[in-house]
């Protein structure tokens, strides 16, 4: 596993997409993401994930602690009743649904309010009909949980992202993330 040598926070983010899907762009999101962060004097450093599979994501919620992520980012399609759709470890075109209680059940050991020693502060659920993934996320532990109710135009979703990463980064708040 790969160690985090400065101590400095992290944010583990997750950009999925089916290849078909014209409805969102997690690729304008990750490009801004990480525009956002190059430009910052933000303490956090970036760990893109782009089109993982479902077992890159669980292995990197186990490795948190080691790589000292603080906040853990999801774009791509949510849906309320089954969870996400992650790339297939081999089939770069194919993709599996996996539920709500599989991908919650990740942070069982990781969330910073469940367990001592956790990191896992926060996860950020930009897709649609993350109510319910959120929930669950907050009975294994994770303190603050981002999530959307209900469907959500891709662009209110960049919007928001966009928002509130500037505003950790210090680009256009007056608040500051204590750690």
């Amino acid at each position: 596993s790969q160690k985090n040598s400065n101590g400095n926070p992290r944010i583990a983010a997750f950009f999925v997409k089916r290849c078909s899907d014209i409805k969102i762009d997690v690729h304008k999101e990750a490009q801004t993401f990480t525009e956002v962060f190059a430009s910052s004097t933000s303490p956090f450093e970036l760990d893109i994930h782009a089109q993982p599979s479902f077992r890159i994501f669980s292995n990197a919620v186990l490795q948190s602690r080691q790589r000292n992520i603080r906040i853990l980012h999801f774009a791509g399609h949510g849906q309320d009743r089954c969870g996400f759709m992650w790339l297939k470890d081999r089939e770069a075109r194919e993709y599996d649904e996996v539920s709500m209680n599989d991908f919650a059940a990740c942070f069982r050991t990781e969330a910073h309010g469940r367990y001592k020693g956790g990191t896992i502060e926060c996860v950020v659920l930009n897709a649609c009909e993350t109510e319910e993934v959120g929930k669950r996320l907050r009975d294994h532990g994770v303190p603050n949980v981002v999530c959307w109710q209900s469907e959500v135009r891709d662009e209110t979703a960049y919007n928001f992202s966009n928002t509130f990463y500037k505003a950790l980064a210090g680009q256009s708040s007056p608040f500051n993330y204590q750690l």
